[in-house]
């Protein structure tokens, strides 16, 4: 999928991918091998990144077509903009949300939040704030949809 509206910055994130640490925040949890195999993340800014902030987080996540992204919480509040392609975006107790490039999904500290891709991948800036220390906890599903 060719970003439309960023195609420069989807190239540039591609062509960083061989310079960069990609991090594995769900290993040793039970999130399962399939997870692991499809979702990549790598940090721009941030800890084991080129850029370093104190105030902020800033990641590339991609994910594949048909992938769910399970319901998690953390206290970092995270932003996530789509670069390129369409996803479904939910948050406990909102309606969930159908992105497409450029737009946004935030989620308040501690708000249990999950995503899903259709037919295309989809390429995202992730953005934290505040408590960078905390990894994202997998969410128990009672009462999430």
């Amino acid at each position: 999928m060719v970003s439309q509206k960023y195609p420069a910055l989807q190239d540039a994130l591609r062509a960083a991918s061989d310079a960069v640490h990609w991090r594995q925040t769900y290993k040793d949890t039970d999130i399962g091998d399939d997870f692991m195999g499809q979702f990549a993340c790598y940090c721009i800014i941030g800890e084991n990144a080129p850029f370093m902030s104190a105030a902020i987080r800033l990641f590339m996540v991609y994910m594949p077509p048909h992938f769910y992204y399970p319901w998690h919480h953390h206290p970092a509040e995270e932003m996530y903009v789509v670069v390129s392609g369409t996803g479904v975006f939910k948050r406990k107790d909102c309606p969930d949300e159908r992105l497409t490039e450029g737009e946004i999904s935030f989620h308040q500290s501690n708000q249990p939040h999950a995503m899903e891709t259709l037919d295309d991948p989809v390429l995202c800036l992730v953005a934290w704030r505040d408590d960078f220390e905390t990894q994202p906890v997998l969410t128990p599903p009672s009462g999430m949809s």
